[in-house]
């Protein structure tokens, strides 16, 4: 028992866990995303998808075998960030539009785990191996307004009719399949057309454990979201949500690519230390980027109508401005995913050295001395143990099966009880000195008092 024990704690006897300790979205990397899938799955599926109301998703349940090659194919192109054919897909919708799962009332929410898997199974024909550091998957949460099929998701206009605690419980179990059976790597809450939408998938992370996400706004033009809010007020909002850590980058998508730049460019202005004086050491959030081919959408004809606009000669631009994951939505398909790789790979060099320069000339004055006088001062019992709680709260929500090990709860309790411990002698060391005190002038005033007798007797 205790060989199997010491098998299954140890990563390199286990080879699944080998094969996911580093695949985690690291914020100081560049990635290439994957693009548009339902545009490029019609290369495999032969049935229509722009006037189907599951748009995409219909083929997890009839076709998965196009979807796999439809994933297979980004994988090939060089693509890091492989995101799930999820974008559409919701229990209640699936139940409506297929009629022959074999248990409807579970199977509508398998079809969206499934998703998952099949992203995977993706990854190992096309690399013979899983993921890894390199190889990571976005489990896809479109907005609210998709799933309408009325192209709303461009308007935003359902955020005058749904509430934000409505927007949450829709998108819970959503969330929750992709993250409960197998979990993608991190979610993708994408195509968002207000920050109502973003908080409320924020709000609903909360009950997930872990779970890791990026926000990506969908925009009307260069300097506004599809609901018409400035894209800077957007991020200020999701910056002042609790629980903002959770989100490890933002950015847009579904946008023209010749709006990008102004949009990341504003979104600068209030994305850096100035802006955000209170919060010590505040660090720069990266931006995802992956806008469609520049058409636009008719949601009344349910077909792209203009022209496509030019995506590689933007690359660079948008690295130099922030975005570390760059790839495409509507439209992109897998040839034009290998370019993008490759203009990410030719400028990675270069942009890292600019960045570098640029962080130097912009680095945050700290007046030092105040920093560690801070620092060393000992805070109260009070806000000692808020602390603590903070830090098994942080331990607990980066574990996967959403529990502080015991290690860990140990190791807290012990530093608490050792904080208790030093603070309870500090007092009686305290209290005893003040005895000491207090006695020896007790003695010094009765010697005195005796003094004073004497002299009267005499007298």
């Amino acid at each position: 028992m205790d060989e199997e024990i010491a098998r299954f704690l140890d990563p390199y006897e286990r080879h699944e866990i080998e094969e996911y300790a580093d695949a985690t979205f690291q914020p100081d990397k560049f990635y290439c995303l994957d693009g548009g899938f339902a545009s490029s799955l019609q290369q495999f599926y032969d049935k229509d998808v722009d006037n189907d109301p599951l748009w995409s998703c219909r083929a997890l349940k009839s076709d998965p075998e196009a979807v796999i090659k439809t994933h297979a194919a980004f994988v090939e192109a060089g693509a890091n960030i492989i995101t799930t054919n999820s974008y559409q897909g919701h229990h209640e919708l699936f139940r409506k539009h297929i009629q022959d799962f074999a248990d409807p009332i579970f199977g509508p929410h398998l079809l969206l785990e499934q998703s998952v898997d099949l992203v995977d199974e993706a990854i190992i024909r096309a690399t013979n191996c899983g993921r890894n550091a390199d190889r990571l998957v976005a489990g896809s949460v479109g907005p609210y307004g998709a799933c309408q099929g009325d192209g709303s998701e461009y308007t935003g206009s359902y955020i005058k009719t749904m509430t934000r605690d409505k927007l949450c419980e829709w998108h819970k179990d959503r969330i929750k399949r992709l993250t409960f059976n197998n979990p993608v790597t991190i979610i993708a809450a994408e195509t968002l057309p207000s920050f109502v939408e973003a908080l409320a998938i924020l709000d609903a992370l909360k009950d997930f454990k872990g779970v890791r996400c990026w926000i990506s706004f969908q925009c009307r033009d260069e300097a506004t979201t599809a609901y018409g809010e400035p894209i800077e007020e957007a991020f200020r909002e999701l910056a002042s949500h609790p629980d903002f850590l959770k989100v490890k980058a933002v950015g847009v998508n579904c946008v023209k690519p010749n709006e990008v730049s102004s949009l990341l460019t504003k979104l600068n202005s209030v994305n850096n230390w100035r802006q955000w004086p209170k919060t010590e050491f505040y660090r720069k959030v990266p931006y995802v980027v992956y806008p469609n081919g520049g058409e636009d959408w008719d949601a009344v004809k349910k077909c792209w109508i203009g022209n496509n606009q030019d995506i590689i000669s933007h690359v660079k631009e948008w690295m130099i401005l922030g975005a570390n994951a760059i790839g495409g939505c509507c439209r992109v398909g897998p040839r034009l995913v290998k370019e993008i790789k490759e203009e990410i790979i030719k400028n990675t060099f270069e942009v890292q050295k600019i960045r570098l320069e640029q962080s130097r000339k912009d680095r945050r004055p700290i007046d030092q001395w105040s920093y560690y006088e801070k620092k060393l001062k000992k805070p109260s019992y009070d806000e000692q143990k808020k602390r603590n709680a903070a830090t098994k709260e942080f331990f607990r929500d980066g574990c996967e099966d959403g529990d502080a090990s015991a290690l860990v709860t140990a190791q807290i309790e012990a530093m608490m009880a050792q904080e208790n411990k030093d603070i309870y002698e500090a007092i009686k060391k305290i209290e005893f000195r003040e005895k000491i005190i207090n006695d020896h002038n007790k003695e010094e005033d009765l010697n005195n008092d005796q003094e004073i007798d004497v002299d009267d007797i005499g007298n």
